[in-house]
């Protein structure tokens, strides 16, 4: 265990020293978008239009969210309260609103499982599964998209947002950050936001037009 400690801080000074490799935000947030459609259309549900009005209202909050360094659906003040405030405050007005948020790392590292960082000589830091073991890759954009929207389908919240057959338009947004535990420093945060809406303009997507704006816990 103080070994463990020992490794854990060493990875915190090499972090500051050497980032980690960059997750291209602007790719991954269009992966996002793609496997939430992908998901939707096995479903049998319509694809969702990209929404100005929501990727503002959800790099809001992600910007959020990368500041005070952990999950949360709701901002101080009243302009930016919530998603249907955030979705107001950008210009739409929606008769549906609804929000997804979700944290993952920077490696494609599967959560749960021992690692090990170290120092590769070249100054990077790295972290394998096994002591001087291959060194766990970054995350591609389709891979971090596949990441994100399965935490999203396990949280029941999350995946009624996800497959509400009456959302006609979505976007997302990530942002990074430094973990908040050493011990998953060599890792890599970054936080997903999506926001999901129909506009009072678009027609009902299905017979009953339903109102209900539904925002859920955060997943983890």
């Amino acid at each position: 265990m103080k070994r463990w400690l020992q490794l854990a801080a060493l990875a915190i000074s090499w972090v500051a020293v050497t980032p980690l490799p960059a997750l291209d935000p602007a790719a991954a947030t269009r992966a996002l978008e793609r496997e939430t459609n992908r998901v939707r259309q096995r479903a049998g549900l319509p694809p969702l239009e990209i929404s100005e009005e929501a990727r503002t209202a959800a790099r809001w909050q992600v910007d959020y969210l990368s500041r005070i360094n952990r999950l949360s659906h709701s901002q101080p003040g009243a302009r930016l309260r919530d998603v249907g405030a955030r979705l107001a405050a950008a210009g739409a007005n929606a008769r549906f609103a609804g929000e997804n948020v979700a944290s993952n790392f920077v490696l494609n590292y599967e959560p749960g499982r021992p690692f090990y960082p170290r120092n590769d000589g070249r100054g990077r830091l790295i972290a394998s599964y096994t002591p001087n073991g291959p060194p766990l890759a970054p995350h591609t954009p389709e891979s971090f998209a596949a990441a994100v929207v399965s935490q999203w389908l396990n949280s029941r919240g999350h995946r009624r947002n996800l497959l509400a057959p009456e959302a006609t338009h979505m976007a997302c947004a990530i942002a990074f950050a430094s973990p908040r535990h050493p011990d998953v420093a060599p890792l890599g945060r970054v936080f997903a936001v999506q926001v999901l809406l129909a506009p009072q303009s678009a027609p009902p997507a299905n017979p009953y037009g339903t109102t209900t704006v539904f925002r859920p816990r955060g997943s983890r």
